[in-house]
This record gives structure tokens, C-alpha cells and sequence, in this order.
């Protein structure tokens, strides 16, 4: 890699890679749209059971398997956050982003890896972090407290700002 445009280390401690995670789930995953249309699926499966047939446990069972999706939902939003951070020893370790017009190298102590900007399908921003989505794996969390200054953060977002808009 050529000389990198930013030159980022930092760690996550596991809140911060947690309040990180929450927001990925809520932007993807547990929001309004995705429970509403949880909650008319199976509230037309359940009106349909009692439609085709008098079947008073239809509306008892769709009732508790709704119930049974939302604590999933809410287990995936509390838990699952913790779980992920101590599975995975990468994310306890420091993070190294070499970040550069081709694309990022990022080093953990697991190895180093490749992300090339034409794999990046989408970014998230909150007040706390970056959030770059460059699989179907979790997001690359880059916490805003990595820059120097808001200065080196807004040029960094001007930058990424230009890389998903130039590439083919």
C-alpha cells in the first residue's frame, strides 16, 4: 500500500463495541418496519386460522410465537452484543486502519487483512462511531475518538464520501 491518507489505532472495550453493535441492530435488523411486518405476519396467519377453521389454540399459539420473535429480538439486542465481543479475540486486541485511496488494511492480532473500497456496500454514522459494511460479516467500527481532532473526522468522512461515490 502506498502512503496511507489516514493512519487510525485504537481498541474497543467491549461497552463500546456494544452501544457500536446496538446501533448496527437497530439500523439493520430490530427496527420499527421489520416489527411491524413480524407482528401483520403473524397476526394474518393467526386471523387466517381462525377464518379456515374454529380453532380457539390458533390465536393462543400465533399469540405466544409473537411473543416468542420479540424476546428473541430483545435477546439479540441486550446479549448478544457481549457474546460477540468475547467470541471473537480480534475485537479485544488493538485495531490498525491504514486507510488509503485503494482501500483500508486493517490489522488486528489475529493477522492483517485486505478491504478494498469496491467491497464497501454501505457505511452508518452515529455520534460515537463509523460503522463500514464490507461483508455480510459485522461491520468494521471505527469510534470517532480515533481522530485527532473534529477537523481529521470531517475530512475522513469527506474522504469515504468520495470513494463510494467514484467507484464504478
Amino acid at each position: 500500500m502506498a502512503t496511507p491518507d489516514f493512519d487510525l489505532a485504537y481498541s474497543l472495550p467491549e461497552n463500546e463495541f456494544s452501544r457500536a453493535h446496538r446501533f448496527h441492530l437497530r439500523r439493520t435488523l430490530l427496527n420499527l418496519k421489520n416489527v411491524a411486518l413480524i407482528t401483520m405476519a403473524i397476526g394474518l396467519a393467526a386471523l387466517q386460522a381462525q377464518v379456515l377453521g374454529p380453532a380457539n389454540w390458533a390465536s393462543r399459539l400465533f399469540a405466544v410465537l409473537w411473543l416468542a420473535v420479540i424476546a428473541l429480538m430483545t435477546y439479540a439486542f441486550i446479549r448478544l452484543p457481549a457474546k460477540l465481543y468475547h467470541r471473537k479475540p480480534a475485537l479485544q486486541g488493538e485495531f490498525r486502519l491504514e486507510v488509503g485511496k485503494e482501500g483500508i488494511q486493517l490489522r488486528t492480532n489475529e493477522g492483517t487483512e485486505w478491504l478494498d473500497w469496491t467491497e464497501l456496500s454501505r457505511t452508518s454514522e452515529n455520534p460515537e462511531f463509523f460503522l463500514f459494511y464490507f461483508s455480510a460479516n459485522l461491520p468494521l467500527v471505527v469510534p470517532k475518538r480515533a481522530f485527532s481532532s473534529a477537523e481529521a473526522r470531517e475530512t475522513f468522512r469527506k474522504f469515504v464520501g468520495e470513494r463510494l461515490i467514484s467507484r464504478p
